[in-house]
């Protein structure tokens, strides 16, 4: 019997045995780990196209922190659906971060978010429904239909209220 440990993550209790060690932490399973590092990377990788690509910062560079701040103003939405956004509205963010005055980088990052938000909810129900799509496409079953179905005994013949000249 292994001995006690804790997820990471999610904090659930269990044992060395059925739970996944990864690196110096265990996890409670493989795909656990995976969604935490997706939201990682995703994560980073917003905060590097707005450092990197609206702003103008260099390699090496510290990060305003307001940026992180209007993140966790968006909590509501995934990571993905932030990135979605951000790569639909780049030319946009792009055009106004080039083209306008800002007194501050704080004002140039409320400029991006604001785009961003504005535009968020059309990206999250065009993302809900590729989802709730793609899960319908992998639940439904193939049935197999007959050949030749029966007509029904219950249909009705509408002929007689139509007049003979329209047929």
């Amino acid at each position: 019997m292994g001995r006690p440990c804790k997820c990471h993550i999610t904090g659930v209790e269990g044992n060395t045995d059925t739970f996944v060690k990864i690196g110096r932490f265990y996890y409670q399973s493989q795909a656990v780990y995976d969604q935490y590092r997706h939201e990682i990377d995703t994560r980073n990788a917003i905060v590097s196209k707005i450092a990197y690509d609206f702003l103008g910062y260099q390699t090496g560079q510290k990060f305003p922190s307001y940026i992180q701040k209007k993140l966790n103003e968006l909590s509501f939405y995934s990571y993905d659906v932030i990135l979605k956004t951000i790569e639909k509205m780049q030319d946009n963010i792009l055009h106004y971060t080039n083209n306008k005055e800002f007194k501050n980088e704080s004002g140039k990052i409320s400029y991006i978010f604001a785009i961003i938000s504005n535009n968020i909810n059309d990206v999250n129900k065009s993302y809900q429904w590729n989802k709730k799509c793609e899960q319908q496409k992998h639940n439904t079953e193939i049935i197999d239909i007959p050949e030749s179905v029966p007509a029904s005994s219950n249909v009705r013949d509408i002929t007689s209220w139509l007049d003979g000249d329209d047929i």
